[in-house]
């Protein structure tokens, strides 16, 4: 009677197992670092400063020696089903370059672009130790442009801030790892066409 009982109750004790592994699993929280090459924010940067700027002023003025950082990142994620998930992430780029009128350098204009945006993510694949998955995120980025002149100089120096929003559409990321992970993804927007992240599950 008591070996019945025990055989009984194993389909019902692994159900629950089975059970509460899923959902742990489905409230997973994440963090991710990483960091991403060609945003939307040095694009737009490179076509307004290579093609507007000279045509708009007659090719007198233009800007050279681009530096960008590429896009740091930090992003949250927690997971409400197994395929799917929400959060938020923290993303910074800086971009510096040289402002020139016809052949004389005026000076240098550093611009700190600060990202704020939430986020979700679709699972196309779902295994424990790897993951496929395409995203879209939303937010607002805020610029913080300073300008430093060259000495003798007629331009004085200058600092200001501008807004405006910033999108990131992930078109395919994939996840390597369990607890401990690696992801690279492939898309557009404040993340870069191409960016590669660490995560641990907390």
């Amino acid at each position: 009677m008591k070996t019945q009982i025990k055989k009984s109750l194993l389909p019902i004790l692994f159900f629950c197992t089975f059970f509460a592994a899923h959902s742990q699993e489905a409230k997973t929280n994440e963090l991710t670092l990483g960091h991403g090459v060609i945003t939307t924010s040095s694009t737009l940067d490179f076509f307004k400063n290579f093609f507007l700027l000279p045509a708009f002023t007659g090719l007198s003025h233009r800007a050279e020696n681009y530096t960008y950082s590429g896009a740091s990142y930090i992003s949250y994620s927690h997971t409400l089903k197994d395929n799917f998930s929400i959060g938020a992430e923290l993303v910074y780029e800086r971009i510096s370059k040289d402002i020139f009128t016809s052949s004389t350098k005026d000076g240098r204009q550093i611009d700190n672009n600060l990202t704020i945006a939430a986020h979700a993510k679709y699972s196309y694949i779902v295994n424990p130790k790897f993951r496929m998955y395409s995203g879209l995120g939303a937010g607002y980025t805020t610029t913080q442009a300073k300008f430093t002149p060259v000495e003798n100089s007629l331009y004085k120096a200058s600092k200001g801030n501008i807004g405006s929003f910033n999108f990131h559409v992930t078109a395919l990321g994939f996840r390597f790892g369990k607890k401990a992970a690696v992801s690279a993804e492939l898309g557009f927007g404040y993340k870069g066409i191409a960016n590669i992240g660490f995560s641990y599950q907390l």
